[in-house]
């Protein structure tokens, strides 16, 4: 199934399936759902963000899957949770670039 969507890039369009996977996070008591698309771009449009991601410092760049991946690569996290991060994401990205090849 593909869908399209044409909102603002600064917002996340929720969609939930069988193949969702979540982690409990035992300190907080909230579970973290963790989400992958593979899409094309059609459109780069500008970024909406609500007042919460501009005052965060969210920014928008554009790259490629190998420079992403490199990106991901060199990240040290500073946090016990972000080098998990760096594995989930790492992980996500050599995912999909296997399926981009077929």
């Amino acid at each position: 199934m593909q869908n399209k969507s044409n909102r603002g890039i600064g917002k996340v369009i929720e969609h939930r399936s069988r193949t969702d996977t979540g982690i409990l996070q035992k300190d907080s008591g909230t579970l973290q759902t963790s989400y992958c698309f593979i899409a094309t771009m059609i459109e780069q449009g500008k970024p909406n963000y609500d007042e919460g991601e501009l005052s965060a410092g969210y920014k928008l760049g554009w790259t490629t899957l190998d420079k992403a991946i490199a990106l991901i690569r060199s990240e040290k996290p500073k946090i016990y949770d972000g080098k998990f991060i760096v594995k989930r994401d790492l992980a996500l990205l050599k995912a999909a670039k296997q399926i981009l090849k077929k």
